[in-house]
C-alpha cells in the first residue's frame, strides 16, 4: 500500500484498501445480487426530463438510500461565494453554502484539494482529518467513499458517502459507484436539453420579432412550433390534424400534402374558423419524411395591392409602386431625406421561370423586410425596373443608412432559393436641402444604375458625381435625337496582323465623329433614358444595310465582330432580339462573330447569353474577362474563338500566364492598343499577333467601302 501510494498508482490504493478493509472484518456478508443494481438503473433511465439539477441529485441520491444505510450522503462542489454541500436526509436535499475559511482542514476541504478521481479513507486516517460539521476529528466512522462528478453544471463536484457499518461494504461500494455516473450521465443530458430549449426559446423568439410563423407536418399532423403561428392561424392547440389544416386553405385547386410536396414558394388564402380571411407566403423544404415550412402573413400588402390595382396602377411588377410616381407624390423632398438605391443582381433570371403569384409574394416580402429594418425612418418603397429598388428614408444619418444596408443584407436571403444566389449593391443620394423632385430626376435614375454601388457598404452620390449625371442627360439627348432621326454612322474597325498589316476582322461600332467618345458614358446614358432596345435596333438595321451592299462586292470580306458592352450582356432579353433581327436578315454564321463582355456582378445571365449565340451558330468572343479567369475556370475559355485583351491589362499580366490561354482561343487573342504605342519586341515575346487600335484606321461603308479594305492596307 505504502509503495503504491510513493508512486501514485491511485487504482491500487483503492483495491488494496478495500482488501484491507475485508480482512479487519471478516464476518462482512458477500453480496452477489444484482438485483440493486438493477433497481438503480431502472429507476434512473424511467427519468428522462428534470426541473433542476438538483433533482438530478435529489432523485438518484434517493434511489441509492432505499437501498444502503449510509451514515452521511453529500454532494459537494465550489460556488463563487464559497463551497456549497447538499446532504442527503430523510427524502430531501439540504442545501448550504458555507466559506472556505470555516471549512479549512476539513474533510472537504482535504476532497477538494485532491486531484484523484475515487478516494476511500479508512478509520485510521479519518481519525486524523476534522469533521466539517463537528469541531473533532471523525472517531466512530469506518469508511469515507467519494467519486468525482465530472459535468459542467457544478465545478470541482464530489459524491462523498460516510459509512459506519461494514458488513456489506463491498456492495454498497458498488451501488455507489453506479449512482455517481448516473448523476454524472444524467447531470450532462439535463444541461444539453436546457440549452436545447433555450435555443429554441431564442428561436422562436427571433421568428416572432420577425412576424414569421414556423410549421412542422409529419405523419399527418401538423405541429404549430411557435406561438405567434398559433395566433396566425387562430389556432389555440399547439398540434391539429392535416384534414383541418387543409380545410381553411381558399384556392383554386384544393390544396393537398403533395402539394407541398412538389414546390419550395406558395401563396395562398386561408379562412380562419372565425371567417377572417388572410394571406400567407409560404417556404417549405423537406426533412426526410418531415414536412416544414415558415409562414409570413402577407395580408395588409395585398389589401394594399387591391387599392393600388382600384387606383389604376395595376401593371407594377412585384407589387411595388414605380419610380415614376414619386413626382406625383413628393412635389418636394424634404431636407433630412435619403434615397437609398440598391441593385438586386440577378433577380430577373431567378424570377424568368416564377409564376408571377411568386414575383407578387416576393414584392411584398421584400416591402416588409425594408419597412422592418428602416422601421421609423422608413418613408416608401419604389421599383425602377426588374433588378432596381429605391427607399426614401427620413434621415441622412449614415450609421443608420449602414445599419438598415446591413440589416438588409443579413435578412434578404429568406427571400430567395438558397440554390439561387444573389448579391446586392446600394448607393445612397442624402438630400441636405428641400428639392423639387423633377430637378433631381436625372440623379434619381443614376443612382439607381451607377456602376459605383457599393456589395459591401454603401457609395453616397457627391458633387463631381452630380456634374456627371447632367453629362449623360446630355448625351441621352443627342443620341436620342439620332435614334429618331435614324442616323446612326458606323464605322468599322481593323483587326489585324501587325507584321503584315493583314486585315481579319472588322469590328463594327458608333462612329467616333458623332462625338461620344467615351463608350461606358454612352451606353450608361442609354440605359438611363430606356433607350438600349431602340438603340441596338437602329444600329443592326444600319449595319445590316452595310453587310448586304459591301458583301455583294467582294468574295474576300472579312467576318464582322459585334462587341456587346456589359450591359446588354447583363440583359439576354437584348441579346436574343440582336440574334433573332440577324437571323432575320440572312447575315451568313461566316460573317457574324458576337463577342460579349463579361460582367461578374451578372454571371448568370452572361452564361445564359453564351447558350443562346452558341446555338444562333454565331461565333463567340470575350471581352474584359482577364480579371476573373483563373485557375479551373480556363478551361470554360475554350468555348470562345477570340478573345479580347487591352494593354492596361497586358502589363499586370505574367508572361507564362498569357502563354497559357492564348492557345485555348481558335481565331486568337487580340490586344486592343487604343492609342497607345505598339512595342515589335513586345509583341514578340508576348507571341500576340492581333492588334486593334491606331495601328489601323477605322473604315467606313460608302465613302470608304469595306470591299477596299484590303488594297486600302
Amino acid at each position: 500500500l505504502d509503495l503504491s501510494l510513493k508512486y501514485q498508482q491511485l487504482e491500487m490504493v483503492l483495491t488494496l484498501k478495500e482488501k484491507l478493509a475485508m480482512l479487519d472484518h471478516p464476518s462482512q456478508v458477500t453480496v452477489d445480487s444484482f438485483q440493486g443494481l438493477e433497481r438503480l438503473l431502472k429507476r434512473s433511465a424511467g427519468r428522462l426530463k428534470y426541473a433542476k439539477s438538483r433533482d438530478v441529485l435529489l432523485e438518484h441520491c434517493r434511489d441509492l438510500m432505499d437501498q444502503v444505510s449510509f451514515d452521511r450522503l453529500i454532494f459537494i462542489a465550489l460556488d463563487p461565494d464559497g463551497i456549497r454541500i447538499m446532504t442527503y436526509q430523510k427524502g430531501l436535499l439540504l442545501e448550504k453554502v458555507m466559506s472556505f475559511s470555516l471549512l479549512k482542514d476539513t474533510l472537504i476541504d482535504v476532497l477538494l484539494s485532491s486531484d484523484q478521481e475515487d478516494l476511500l479513507y479508512t478509520k485510521t486516517e479519518l481519525s486524523e482529518i476534522r469533521d466539517y460539521l463537528l469541531p473533532n476529528n471523525f472517531i466512530d466512522m469506518e469508511y469515507v467513499i467519494a467519486s468525482r462528478i465530472r459535468q459542467e453544471i457544478y465545478p470541482h463536484a464530489f459524491l462523498a458517502a460516510f459509512i459506519k457499518e461494514t458488513d456489506r461494504f463491498m456492495h454498497h461500494h458498488k451501488l455507489f459507484c453506479i449512482t455517481r455516473i448516473l448523476c454524472e450521465m444524467r447531470l450532462s443530458d439535463h444541461l444539453f436539453k436546457v440549452d436545447q430549449t433555450r435555443q429554441a426559446d431564442y428561436l422562436e423568439k427571433g421568428f416572432d420579432l420577425l412576424g414569421t410563423g414556423l410549421i412542422k407536418i409529419e405523419k399527418g399532423v401538423v405541429l404549430f412550433l411557435t406561438e405567434a403561428t398559433k395566433s396566425m392561424f387562430g389556432m389555440t392547440e399547439k398540434t391539429i390534424t392535416f384534414e383541418r389544416f387543409q380545410s381553411g386553405f381558399v384556392s383554386d385547386k384544393p390544396i393537398y400534402l403533395d402539394t407541398f410536396l412538389t414546390c419550395d414558394h406558395l401563396t395562398l388564402g386561408y379562412q380562419l374558423l372565425e371567417g377572417t380571411k388572410k394571406q400567407f407566403s409560404l417556404r417549405i423544404w423537406r426533412e426526410e419524411l418531415r414536412l416544414l415550412m415558415t409562414i409570413k402573413d402577407i395580408t395588409q400588402a395585398y389589401s394594399q395591392t387591391s387599392k393600388l390595382t382600384a387606383a389604376g396602377l395595376e401593371d407594377f411588377l412585384y407589387g411595388i409602386k414605380p419610380i415614376n410616381l414619386i413626382p406625383a407624390e413628393y412635389r418636394v423632398i424634404p431636407s433630412g431625406h435619403t434615397l437609398l438605391a440598391f441593385h438586386i443582381h440577378g433577380l430577373s433570371a431567378y424570377f424568368s421561370t416564377i409564376p408571377n403569384k411568386d414575383t407578387l409574394a416576393f414584392g411584398f416580402e421584400l416591402e416588409h423586410l425594408t419597412k422592418q429594418v428602416a422601421k421609423q425612418v422608413y418613408v416608401d418603397l419604389y421599383l425602377a425596373d426588374p433588378e432596381h429598388f429605391l427607399i426614401m428614408l427620413s434621415t441622412t444619418d449614415k450609421r443608420v443608412i449602414e445599419r438598415i444596408v446591413k440589416d438588409i443584407r443579413i435578412q434578404f436571403a429568406s427571400l430567395i432559393k438558397p440554390e439561387h444566389p444573389t448579391l446586392l449593391s446600394f448607393a445612397a443620394y442624402l438630400v441636405s436641402k428641400p428639392v423639387e423632385t423633377q430637378t433631381i430626376k436625372s440623379s434619381l435614375i443614376q443612382l439607381l444604375y451607377t456602376k459605383k454601388k457599393s456589395v459591401e457598404t454603401v457609395h453616397y452620390l457627391g458633387k463631381a458625381e452630380l456634374e456627371t449625371f447632367a453629362l449623360w442627360d446630355s448625351i441621352a439627348a443627342q443620341i436620342g435625337h439620332l435614334i429618331q432621326e435614324k442616323r446612326l454612322l458606323i464605322d468599322y474597325y481593323p483587326v489585324g496582323t501587325w507584321k503584315d498589316r493583314t486585315i481579319c476582322f472588322l469590328e463594327a461600332d458608333l462612329a467616333k465623329d458623332l462625338g461620344f467618345h467615351q463608350e461606358s458614358d454612352l451606353f450608361i446614358a442609354l440605359e438611363r433614358a430606356e433607350l438600349l432596345e431602340d438603340y441596338l435596333d437602329i444600329f443592326l438595321q444600319q449595319l445590316c444595310h452595310d453587310l448586304k451592299k459591301d458583301v455583294a462586292q467582294t468574295d474576300r470580306f472579312p467576318p464582322i465582330v459585334i462587341r456587346f458592352n456589359q450591359i446588354f450582356t447583363g440583359r439576354l432579353k437584348l441579346i436574343e432580339r440582336a440574334l433573332k433581327t440577324l437571323k432575320s436578315k440572312r447575315i451568313s454564321d461566316q460573317h457574324m462573330i458576337i463577342v460579349l463582355e463579361y460582367d461578374p456582378l451578372a454571371d448568370s445571365q452572361f452564361w445564359e447569353a453564351v447558350t443562346h449565340v452558341k446555338q444562333s451558330n454565331y461565333r463567340l468572343g470575350i471581352a474584359k474577362w482577364i480579371t476573373y479567369w483563373q485557375g479551373s475556370r480556363l478551361e470554360q475559355l475554350r468555348q470562345f474563338s477570340l478573345a479580347y485583351v487591352e494593354s492596361d491589362e497586358l502589363h499586370q499580366l505574367p508572361g507564362p500566364w498569357l502563354d497559357i490561354v492564348k492557345d485555348k482561343f481558335s481565331e486568337g487573342l487580340i490586344l486592343d492598343h487604343g492609342t497607345s504605342t505598339l512595342k515589335k519586341s513586345e509583341l514578340t515575346e508576348l507571341g500576340i499577333t492581333l492588334v486593334k487600335g491606331e495601328l489601323f484606321p477605322p473604315l467606313r461603308a460608302g465613302s470608304n467601302p469595306l470591299s477596299n479594305s484590303h488594297s486600302r492596307l
